[in-house]
């Protein structure tokens, strides 16, 4: 009994201090365990009631912040498009629109930056693609690759960057060039709009988008008579054919190897502007003065324009296609969503909740349109599935910037008349190793690498050595021809620091090199990626080209490789090929405050606690077995509680057995046996005894046996599980983490495959070892990765 006490006692302070911990914590979010074991029902419900109640997708639109409007249209788009309601949607948006515009708002009508024509841009790209293309293939190809062609109308763009060669003609005289591009960008917008109305294009023209095209003039002739064709013509000109022509590459218009030049992008800019101009109604803004002398112009082929609209706008509200369109196909499939739209659904949603459910409370009206369908459901139901969603598995999101219309590419000298190479010294760098070239790649194109993990931040806060060294060891080659990239990122784990420092420099270092660097990138190769690449590569995309985010290719097992290199031409360092894929190394801390470095691994049912030096699994935890998450958005430090009865899917050796003992041999009780044993019942409650009399002196202590004093060590491990506290690398990789719980929940719901495979592996000498093999959560092309057995006969 004295025994019981004294297993008992530590074990309660060991809890106490976790609990401790967790509230000096302070979380400000958490989930509980229902969030991701049923994230894949409460998703499809969401969808299912998107799909099903356009008034309800309608409220939801209304309240998103306009930080989001581009997420938000893709999402819905994709979401609808799988139970074709995204007419619909778009319908109903349209009349809601008109039939609530505000008299200060006319002008802006249908124009603004809003919801409605993000999700008309979002559709019109999906569906009008194909169509794009076809319409403005060779018009664009021919303009972009016309080096001579300068459409400038601005007199004092002219002025500020002359054209040497027109000024062989002109000289000074900025008026006449002036005369002479106006006249050349008339005669090229006629051409862009003999094709455009062309009567065999336009009955090649996609039935959605006439269809769009008619629910505007319809809901005009309710509610604005007078703004039909213009409003007609800002949905086709500036939804369907204005992005295309401004951004022919992001469209896959143009070559793969052709990006329009700051010269080229302007003729763009200019011709859509004009075009735009004509199909609202020939109005030249006064705001753009240089834009006046088209005014006539522009008044003369209305007509032309006006007839055209017309024509797409004449869609018949009962044709048979248009239908079959717009018939619900109910229920939607949430497994053939992509997970990021609904996450990003879901962390949308939940930030305007509070608005939504207040609204929805209120919204009881049919909507102007007509088009609610019959399936509407219970509003208890909505209300029930927006409280059973709980809080987003949160992960960063960069907004892009916008280039606008004035910026240009930056165009840099030759890297040499930066930098006297000869002049810096880069000792320290080519000594760190983390940059060299290989031998070149099968199609003879040279090969670079990048060591992520031997960078340090101090080579980046010094930029002028370290450019030297990259112009000096690249610069032969790159000027030579295509190059490839080969950035190996494992086991990189950056710090604050250097995050810091890199998300400083991205944008200046960029910026120095030169066209050549740029164009002559044949492919970028990452490495085993992991969370922070993810968030660079976003940050990225705000000042690099879009043709780059094509170049890059994430490889997660090296072999991939040897599709393009040959293996034994491949140099990254030999442990690189021995990275686990996927994986997070945390530092967990126990209830002693003591640190222990541990790496991260998901199966589609487990969490698998690794020791980074062996690769041996620690401990195996369910994802049923957690109870709760908690986070702090201060901190990268993530808190997991643990039912109190823990169970194990897989069939693992009895607890204290080895894989070569008898399994009659007796138990042996270690701290790491009870965490893997197959069925772990809490220990019993402590005895309460009757404190001893004063007057009767204390017994002698009695020795604890060896074999009581490992069973008290199991139980103190035992309540120290209950609650895990780990320090991730960075609030990244713990949003990362959380994720990836809520993923292997959404995939584990669609799946009947085993996840455990009970195995015997036999070595050199024929003796036999049990192993169970478990499939990752980022197995690729059905493969397994094995990890180092730990003295329970675990792998992965």
């Amino acid at each position: 009994m004295a025994s019981t006490l004294s297993a008992a006692a530590p074990a309660a302070a060991s809890a106490s201090t976790s609990l401790e911990a967790l509230k000096a914590f302070n979380p400000d979010t958490s989930w509980r365990k229902e969030h991701w074991l049923n994230v894949a029902s409460v998703y499809s419900q969401l969808v299912n009631i998107m799909a099903s109640d356009l008034r309800f997708c309608r409220v939801l639109a209304s309240h998103v912040d306009s930080t989001d409007f581009d997420y938000f249209s893709r999402v819905i788009v994709n979401v609808l498009n799988l139970c074709n309601q995204t007419l619909p949607f778009i319908k109903e948006l349209v009349f809601h629109e008109l039939s609530n515009v505000q008299p200060e708002l006319q002008g802006s009508l249908m124009r603004a930056n809003n919801i409605i024509s993000k999700v008309q841009t979002a559709y019109a790209r999906s569906a009008g693609a194909e169509y794009i293309k076809l319409v403005l293939h060779d018009l664009l190809e021919i303009t972009v690759m016309d080096e001579n062609l300068n459409l400038e109308i601005d007199r004092e763009k002219i002025i500020q960057h002359p054209d040497s060669e027109e000024q062989k003609f002109w000289g000074d005289n900025a008026d006449k060039a002036v005369l002479r591009h106006q006249q050349m960008l008339e005669n090229v917008v006629m051409t862009f709009i003999y094709r455009i109305t062309d009567p065999d294009i336009v009955h090649k023209m996609p039935l959605q988008m006439r269809a769009i095209a008619g629910f505007i003039r319809e809901a005009c002739n309710h509610y604005q008579p007078e703004s039909s064709m213009a409003l007609v013509g800002g949905f086709v000109m500036l939804r369907l054919f204005g992005p295309a022509i401004v951004t022919p590459e992001a469209y896959g218009i143009l070559p793969a190897d052709v990006v329009p030049s700051p010269k080229a992008r302007r003729n763009l800019i200019l011709i859509a502007k004009v075009l735009q101009n004509i199909a609202n109604g020939g109005n030249v803004p006064q705001k753009e003065s240089y834009m006046l002398p088209l005014q006539h112009f522009t008044q003369s082929t209305v007509g032309r324009m006006t007839t055209y609209l017309g024509q797409v706008a004449s869609v018949q509200q009962d044709d048979e296609e248009l239908a079959r369109l717009v018939t619900p196909v109910l229920p939607v499939e949430v497994r053939n969503l992509e997970l990021q739209d609904l996450f990003e659904l879901h962390r949308i949603v939940d930030s305007c909740s509070a608005k939504l459910l207040e609204q929805y409370r209120l919204s009881i009206r049919t909507s102007p349109a007509g088009w609610v369908p019959s399936l509407t459901p219970n509003k208890k139901e909505v209300l029930r599935v927006l409280g059973a969603l709980g809080p987003p598995p949160r992960f960063s999101t960069f907004k892009e910037v916008k280039a606008g219309d004035g910026e240009r590419e930056i165009i840099m000298p030759d890297s040499s008349t930066f930098f006297n190479v000869a002049s810096v010294d880069t000792s320290i760098l080519e000594k760190a190793r983390f940059l060299y070239q290989g031998p070149n790649a099968i199609n003879g194109s040279a090969v670079f690498y990048i060591i992520c993990n031997r960078v340090r931040p101090e080579f980046l806060n010094n930029v002028n050595p370290l450019l030297s060294h990259i112009f000096k060891t690249m610069d032969a080659a790159v000027n030579s021809g295509k190059y490839n990239l080969v950035v190996d990122m494992s086991w990189a784990h950056f710090s604050k620091d250097m995050r810091t420092v890199m998300y400083k420099q991205a944008n200046f270092l960029w910026s120095m090199f030169s066209r050549t660097y740029k164009k002559n990138l044949d492919k970028v190769y990452i490495i085993h990626p992991n969370s922070f690449t993810r968030t660079l590569l976003l940050l990225t995309k705000s000042f690099t080209s879009r043709k780059l985010s094509h170049k890059i290719k994430e490889v997660y097992a090296w072999t991939e490789l040897t599709k393009v290199i040959k293996q034994e031409h491949i140099l990254i360092p030999e442990s690189s090929k021995g990275f686990i894929t996927k994986s997070y190394v945390v530092t967990k801390v126990n209830s002693k405050g003591r640190h222990q470095e541990r790496m991260i691994k998901f199966t589609l049912e487990s969490l698998l606690n690794i020791e980074p030096k062996t690769n041996a699994i620690h401990d195996v935890k369910l994802l049923s077995d957690i109870e709760e998450i908690y986070t702090c958005k201060a901190t990268p430090e993530l808190f997991l509680k643990f039912a109190t009865q823990q169970r194990n899917s897989a069939t693992f050796p009895a607890a204290g057995t080895s894989p070569s003992s008898p399994s009659n041999s007796p138990p042996n009780p270690s701290p790491m046996s009870a965490a893997a044993t197959t069925t772990l019942s809490p220990p019993p409650p402590p005895t309460v005894l009757s404190p001893t009399p004063p007057s009767q002196s204390a017994p002698l202590p009695t020795p604890t046996p060896p074999r009581v004093r490992r069973f008290t060590a199991a139980r103190q491990n035992w309540q120290d599980q209950l609650y895990r506290r780990y320090i991730c690398n960075s609030t990244e990789e713990r949003d990362a983490i959380i994720q990836d719980i809520f993923t292997c929940c959404f995939k584990r719901s669609f799946t009947d495959k085993p996840q455990d495979y009970q195995v015997a592996t036999v070595n050199n000498t024929g003796k036999k070892q049990d192993r169970t093999f478990k499939v990752l959560l980022d197995a690729q092309h059905d493969n397994m990765t094995t990890l180092q057995p730990d003295d329970h006969g675990l792998a992965a």
